[in-house]
Order: structure tokens, then sequence, then C-alpha cells
């Protein structure tokens, strides 16, 4: 018995990883969606941190949206003050 539930176990497990593979080798959605996901923890604490090292006399404006039809596409800008 205990054999057996392991054998099930396992069977899902290999279905599950090949069909994880079989995702992330087909479609790049799933692979953009992953990969934004990670580079996404943490970026707005990183941006704070590094906001201290500008220059002077550099001006920033965050958040400027470059696609209307995207909620997400915004570009922070920056360029000299005079």
């Amino acid at each position: 018995m205990l054999k057996k539930a392991i054998l099930w176990v396992l069977a899902a497990v290999a279905v599950l990883a090949g069909a994880g593979y079989a995702a992330f080798q087909l479609s790049p959605w799933l692979s953009a969606i992953f990969y934004r996901v990670l580079m996404d923890r943490g970026g707005i604490a990183i941006a704070a941190a590094l906001d201290k090292h500008v220059p002077a006399g550099v001006t920033a404006r965050r958040d400027e949206r470059y696609d209307t039809n995207d909620p997400v596409a915004l570009l922070d800008v920056y360029f000299p003050s005079s």
C-alpha cells in the first residue's frame, strides 16, 4: 500500500514537472510572468535606496506613462536641471 502511494506521488511530481517544463518551452508568457515577479520583488525598495546617489543638478520625472493602453508602462526620466 505504501509503495503504491509513493509511486502515485512520484508520478504526480513527474507529470507536474513535465507540464511546467513544457509550459516554459512552448510559450514565452509563463517565463515572462515568472521573470517579472522575480525582478519586481524589492524593486521599489532598491530604487528608493539608490535615490541618494543621484547627483546634484539632476531632475527626475518619475512614473511617466509612455503607453496609454498599458497601466504599468511607466518610465523614470533623469535629465540635467539646467
